[in-house]
């Protein structure tokens, strides 16, 4: 009775497919013997197996071999990457307050965090500006210019941190400014900034 339970289409395309398995997987292992890194032997120095093939030079074009340089790596542009942070750390309410004092510099905000200091729920805009508490030249990058309509904080959101900007003055004595627009307390900006 089970030999004839095994002669069912079902077994039988089983079985192929454990016997095609088998010699695919022991075909591969005779491939990786053959074809292996440790088989590659480099001779001369690095020097010369980069700039000679055969003991001819790279670019001769009668090898059909094309001459390519390699450019240099760029220094990063981001003011916010690979350089030393300042930090801030400022308690935010209904009064528009600023983050940084304004400087004869552009600011980089480079990461920003924003803590929620109170069980009521509240929102959030930041704003560049200038003079006292940004009050000179407006503008919005993150929020609503009614500040009810802002960034919904929930327990809190992170911006940044990762090596670029986040958010940058346009001006010179600019600086960045926060405000909450709904719900009673305060909530908590802090984060990383450079000048330049």
């Amino acid at each position: 009775m089970i030999k004839e339970e095994l002669k069912k289409p079902q077994y039988i395309a089983l079985g192929i497919v454990i016997i095609i398995s088998l010699l695919i997987y022991r075909g591969s292992e005779a491939l990786w013997s053959v074809v292996a890194p440790t088989g590659v032997v480099v001779s001369g120095t690095a020097d010369n197996n980069l700039k000679e093939v055969a003991g001819k030079a790279v670019s001769t074009s009668a090898d059909g071999i094309q001459k390519v340089s390699v450019p240099e790596l760029q220094a990063a542009q981001d003011p916010c990457f690979a350089n030393k942070l300042e930090n801030f750390n400022k308690v935010v309410s209904s009064t528009m307050t600023a983050l940084l004092s304004p400087t004869t510099e552009i600011l980089h905000i480079c990461g920003i965090h924003v803590a929620r200091n109170t069980t009521n729920d509240v929102t959030i805009t930041i704003i560049e500006g200038g003079g006292v508490n940004c009050a000179a030249d407006p503008t919005v990058l993150a929020g609503d210019p009614e500040p009810s309509r802002g960034i919904r904080i929930g327990p809190g959101f992170s911006r940044g941190d990762a090596g670029a900007t986040v958010f940058k003055t346009t001006k010179q004595d600019h600086t960045v400014c926060a405000v909450i627009g709904s719900g009673a307390g305060n909530v908590i900006v802090s984060g990383t900034y450079i000048k330049g």
